[in-house]
């Protein structure tokens, strides 16, 4: 069994991607470079495991993990999702204790998501100046990406028009939660990227010390770099994320290069802390 584990980030730290629309693949033109780059560093270390750590869905990350050379454990939709190589692709919230109670709201939920798709070009007549875009990928989260910050007034429109009362009860709740940001609006299960994380190291049997996070935004990364002992991000970062990494002295890195450079340089850093020795 492994003994270490990275987890890496996707958008801002591999490379820079434009997603792709459902039922689409990612497009790895222009990145290709970038992504063996990443596969020459990861290849050196002994015993370690390396996955994906994203808001993505698995079905437009696969072929970024496979180019990438990290095809061990991972973790998409913002931590609701888990690929093992030894078991496929699941829900983290039908097995995570965190929610073993809420299991059927939110399974009602993943349902309604699924019926929001019907409500698609309704919503992007209502805000049309926003060039609304529904992520039809995702499997348990709910998800539009805007180039004109409309999350909260989306997000009411939803509540006022579209969502069942036992979803706005279990946000009420804490079962489900609301993500904003200026180009996005998330409506999932209650778990996070740091939820996600701590379960595969229980799991697999690694201890904190032994693990390593790279991210790129305060926004989704913040409790995911906490979960592991080791933590970076490229210069691309923003401001917030670098203060945490710096905060953790020895055990954060950050690169003064970006994106995929940013990565590759970290994880020559990781390398030599973990290996310095041997």
């Amino acid at each position: 069994m492994s003994s270490r584990i990275v987890f890496s980030d996707i958008d801002g730290c591999m490379g820079e991607f434009v997603k792709p629309d459902y039922p689409d693949k990612q497009d790895l033109n222009g990145n290709m470079e970038n992504l063996e780059m990443i596969k020459s560093k990861t290849l050196k270390f002994k015993d370690t495991l390396f996955g994906v750590c994203t808001s993505r869905s698995y079905h437009i990350a696969d072929n970024i993990m496979e180019q990438s050379n990290h095809i061990g454990p991972s973790i998409f939709e913002g931590g609701n999702v888990i690929f093992e190589p030894e078991v496929g692709v699941y829900n983290l919230f039908e097995k995570h204790p965190k929610l073993k109670d809420s299991i059927e709201v939110v399974r009602g939920f993943v349902e309604w998501r699924k019926e929001m798709e019907n409500f698609e070009d309704e919503i992007k007549e209502r805000f049309k100046d926003a060039k609304v875009r529904h992520m039809k990928e995702r499997t348990c989260m709910l998800t539009y990406e805007f180039e004109k910050n409309i999350g909260k007034d989306l997000f009411e429109f939803i509540v006022k028009n579209k969502m069942p009362a036992e979803v706005k009860d279990a946000i009420d709740k804490g079962v489900l939660k609301v993500l904003f940001c200026d180009i996005a609006i998330d409506i999932l299960p209650n778990l996070s990227k740091g939820d996600a994380v701590s379960f595969l190291l229980e799991k697999y049997k690694i201890r904190k010390e032994d693990s390593f996070s790279i991210g790129d935004s305060s926004h989704s990364d913040l409790d995911f770099l906490n979960a592991t002992g080791l933590a970076g991000c490229p210069n691309n970062a923003d401001e917030e994320l670098k203060r945490l990494v710096v905060s953790k002295e020895e055990k954060g890195f950050v690169s003064d290069k970006e994106h995929a450079e940013g990565m590759a340089e970290i994880l020559d850093k990781v390398y030599e802390k973990w290996f310095k020795d041997e």
